[in-house]
């Protein structure tokens, strides 16, 4: 069973309940690897220390079949490494992902539903499949990171950043506001 999130009543077309009568019987039925691209310069290996890392994430398509009980989404991830604003690495992957959908849907809700929870779902899976490309191509890149240490992203394309540190004197003083 899905796990229920308090979603804001939007202007997508959809209500807090229509989401969450979907998260609570979701099912993930299949996550795949559809494509993947992989590809290195040589001269990553001369400039690797520095060589800038970015991530980025879209949903290329987003199919709810509301009547058939599916939802199916394409997401694509891609890790580019510039240097001298020059591509000098890039990987590039689509994964696809299926939920079993209550018949009685609404199509908006199923959508939304879809995308945010199929993007938690399917980006571990490129995690995995970076490192092991870029461990194969003996790049020696660190791991990306886990999404718990990426700030909620309200659009369709998510930018994975690290979160911002506070400094230790303002996070001393937010810990003791909050005990």
């Amino acid at each position: 069973m899905g796990t229920i999130v308090d979603v804001q009543d939007t202007e997508k077309g959809f209500s807090r309940e229509a989401y969450n009568h979907i998260a609570g019987h979701a099912k993930l039925i299949g996550l795949h690897l559809i494509g993947s691209e992989f590809k290195v310069q040589p001269s990553f290996f001369v400039e690797r220390e520095t060589v800038k890392l970015a991530i980025d994430s879209k949903v290329i398509s987003c199919t709810p079949d509301v009547h058939g009980g599916i939802c199916v989404t394409i997401f694509e991830f891609t890790v580019r490494g510039k240097h001298a604003r020059k591509d000098v690495f890039k990987c590039t992957a689509q994964l696809i992902a299926a939920y079993d959908i209550p018949e009685d849907s609404e199509n908006d809700a199923a959508e939304a539903f879809c995308t945010k929870v199929g993007f938690f779902a399917s980006y571990p899976y490129f995690r995995a499949h970076f490192a092991q490309v870029a461990a194969s191509a003996n790049a020696e890149l660190p791991p990306l990171p886990i999404l718990a240490s990426v700030p909620h992203v309200a659009n369709d394309t998510a930018k994975l950043k690290a979160p911002e540190r506070l400094p230790k004197k303002k996070a001393k003083k937010a810990a003791a506001a909050t005990s």
